[in-house]
């Protein structure tokens, strides 16, 4: 049996007093012990599927300047007991949707975790603990877990020993609460009671009580690295007379070819960043302590020699590079992380293939025999361990995301904010659109070198001589946001420059839940101007709600409000038209485009190949789909100058209903406007609603001006009352 631990920025006990820092001085370097040739060779050739031990130890908020200050993991490197990954780096550079990540290996817009509110939408069943459970680990989680998290998150399924510090107080290291596999246990403010020394006793005592034939999975998480970094006790000041360099990237000073955000950044103060880094790098030394804690223990109970350690942080942090002093940002300060291993079999060496926070899990369970419960967006990085020539690859690129605002999505004017942004980082080069609603395009767009420049002082996006390289980044990210499920080119956010007017109106979502006329009861903005509107119950709650389609990609909305899309996809080509419909009647509303006379109708939101062609109606028609005879399954139909042709069912259909109603250049609208559970028709001409209660020729049952001429009708439940009434879109 191997033993395999996964290491990220954390503490332990006390070091003894060879690795206490001392005043005005580097801490003093601990030795170690690297794997020896003759236990490499009785390792088997490869560690993959071996079902080995885990350890896995997640820092908070730790930069990679930090590592040279912790005497202990520093002294394991120059020994060459870690393989130390220097280009690693961050799907999204914020502590929840991080970890997140790790946990699940996918991006945060597949988790659903995009920024510090959005905890609860993580699965906790497609985690990591289930799949190494079911390969017979023990598994242990102690310390942070996830922003935000308390008892109602309960514990969660695959762990043996549940042990996640609720979020209250959680960085003050003091004055917390641990709740110990269901069960709140309080923490006070006594020395003994310093957060990362009792999460590395904890782990300590979960690495003593597995049995020795049995693997284990240990997931360690402090949090000291984090504002506002309380040192233990013993490491007071530890720092204190310490000359701190500063990069030359720090308080950049002519940043005119950056972004309209970084432009408006003051200068930082250098007493006030060497301060903190003074701050973090002493709290570290507790994380330190428990990387030596956790290898002695492991080294005791004859595990040391067959152990893979891998240690990393959630996320970065800028502290004043490139003007920036947080986290959230498109730059290498906020994305880049510390990230070393150590790998039995494998001598140290500075590794600089690319890696990323999404690779963990998946070379977790590689090493374990196991399988994921969805499917990753990161991969192993067992055979680049395993590879110390180099040839082979890991990845060509590293997704970067940002959804925009603070920590928690929000623009608040007291609150910082970055703009949203989507990134790739390859080998040579960082490319990045980012949001700006105030310019053209609402993007701003940056290129950075990262073998020449990478302080990424230069931003080169704008320069003529880097168009084509340009052009190359933007393909291979469009792919990648693709293969996520996303839409490439969408703004992230709302973000404009302080003081900019009001960006121009976009699309105006104005609903009503009469069909009289009046103001709008609900009114929001969603797409973009040449969108296409549409509104369907795309979950089945009985509620209808927006999406447009877009060059071929259906975005859906699943509430009556502005927002992300909840499903973006693409189906169908530019040009098509679509339509939506419960084709199957099983009460969810499914999406269907019209192309030259042929309906391509899908039974689900995504992307796919059709599941009913239907050849239907003339090129030019008008189509339409709708509950004809409310039997609860929608039929497809068109229009034809004032001429409707509807259909009795979706599979060899035939006209059931043929009948004049409207004008030539009217729009043709579908509802139940009575509520009976059956649809009519309708139009809208110029300003006028006109609805028709029957499938047969006649005057409007009702009619009522709404908006303006040029604005485009819509019918639907917005309110989840039962039947159909109007809105309008305007801006398209």
């Amino acid at each position: 049996m191997v033993t395999v631990a996964l290491l990220a920025a954390t503490t332990g006990p006390a070091a003894d007093a060879s690795a206490q820092a001392q005043p005005g001085s580097l801490p003093a370097v601990a030795a170690a012990e690297p794997f020896s040739p003759d236990v490499a060779a009785l390792l088997p050739d490869t560690l993959r599927g071996t079902r080995p031990n885990i350890v896995l130890v997640v820092s908070d908020d730790q930069t990679v300047d930090s590592m040279r200050y912790m005497p202990y993991m520093q002294g394991q490197r120059d020994s060459g007991a870690y393989v130390f990954f220097t280009q690693a780096e961050t799907n999204n550079p914020l502590c929840c949707p991080g970890r997140a990540s790790i946990l699940t290996g996918q991006v945060d817009t597949r988790t659903g975790v995009e920024n510090n509110t959005q905890a609860g939408n993580i699965r906790p069943a497609e985690t990591l603990g289930s799949p190494l459970r079911d390969v017979g680990y023990r598994t242990g989680l102690f310390g942070k877990l996830l922003n935000g998290y308390n008892e109602s998150g309960g514990v969660w399924p695959g762990w043996d020993d549940f042990q996640p510090i609720e979020s209250r107080n959680i960085y003050a290291q003091y004055n917390y609460d641990v709740l110990n596999n269901g069960v709140r246990e309080h923490y006070a403010s006594s020395p003994e009671d310093y957060q990362v020394d009792v999460v590395t006793a904890k782990s300590l005592e979960f690495i003593d009580q597995t049995p020795a034939e049995q693997p284990l999975f240990l997931y360690v998480a402090p949090t000291a690295t984090h504002t506002p970094w309380v040192a233990a006790p013993r490491h007071q000041n530890a720092f204190a007379d310490t000359t701190i360099p500063l990069p030359a990237n720090w308080a950049e000073a002519d940043v005119s070819d950056k972004p309209a955000w970084v432009q408006q950044l003051p200068l930082p103060g250098r007493g006030g960043a060497i301060s903190q880094r003074r701050k973090q790098y002493a709290a570290g030394l507790a994380v330190d302590d428990m990387m030596r804690a956790i290898d002695e223990r492991l080294t005791a109970t004859g595990r040391m020699d067959n152990t893979v350690v891998l240690f990393i942080s959630d996320n970065g942090l800028s502290s004043g590079l490139n003007r920036w002093p947080s986290k959230i940002c498109e730059l290498r300060g906020c994305a880049s992380i510390p990230f070393v291993v150590r790998y039995p079999g494998q001598a140290g060496r500075t590794e600089t293939r690319l890696a990323t926070n999404i690779d963990l899990a998946p070379t977790v369970v590689d090493l374990a025999g196991a399988v994921l419960p969805v499917q990753p967006d990161g991969i192993s990085l067992v055979a680049a361990l395993e590879d110390p020539e180099g040839t082979v690859s890991t990845r060509d690129g590293i997704l970067q995301h940002w959804g925009g605002g603070d920590q928690n999505g929000s623009f608040a004017q007291d609150k910082e904010g970055t703009p949203g942004f989507y990134g790739i980082r390859t080998d040579q080069w960082r490319y990045v659109e980012l949001t700006n609603l105030a310019v053209q395009g609402a993007t701003e767009f940056e290129l950075y070198d990262q073998v020449n420049d990478p302080g990424e002082m230069m931003n080169l996006a704008a320069v003529p001589a880097y168009a084509a390289i340009r052009e190359s980044l933007q393909g291979q990210l469009y792919a990648m946001i693709r293969a996520t499920g996303a839409t490439p080119g969408e703004p992230q956010g709302s973000w404009r420059p302080a003081g900019s007017p009001p960006p121009p109106s976009g699309v105006d979502f104005q609903l009503r839940n009469s069909n009289t006329a009046g103001t709008p009861d609900l009114s929001f903005s969603y797409g973009l101007a040449g969108d296409v509107p549409l509104a369907c119950d795309w979950d089945g709650d009985g509620i209808d709600t927006p999406g447009v389609f877009r060059a071929g990609v259906f975005q859906l909305r699943n509430s009556n409000s502005a927002g992300k899309p909840a499903k973006s996809f693409a189906y169908g080509q530019a040009g098509d038209v679509p339509l939506c419909g419960d084709w199957n009647g099983n009460s969810v509303d499914t999406i269907g485009v019209f192309r030259a006379g042929t309906f391509y109708l899908r039974n689900s939101n995504s992307a796919g190949a059709s599941n009913l062609t239907i050849v239907y109606g003339e090129p030019a028609d008008t189509p339409v789909a709708g509950d004809w005879n409310g039997d609860g399954i929608d039929s497809i139909g068109v229009v034809r100058s004032a001429g409707w042709y509807l259909s009795d069912k979706n599979r060899a259909p035939k006209t059931a209903h043929q009948f004049t109603f409207g004008k030539l250049g009217d729009q043709p609208l579908v509802g139940d406007w009575t509520g009976s559970g059956a649809d009519a028709v309708g139009v809208r001409r110029d300003e006028r609603f006109l609805l028709r209660f029957a499938l047969a020729a006649g005057p409007p049952d009702l009619s009522f001006a709404v908006g303006t001429a040029t604005d485009v009708g819509l019918a639907g439940d917005w309110d989840g009352a039962g039947g159909s009434t109007i809105g309008i879109v305007r801006g398209l």
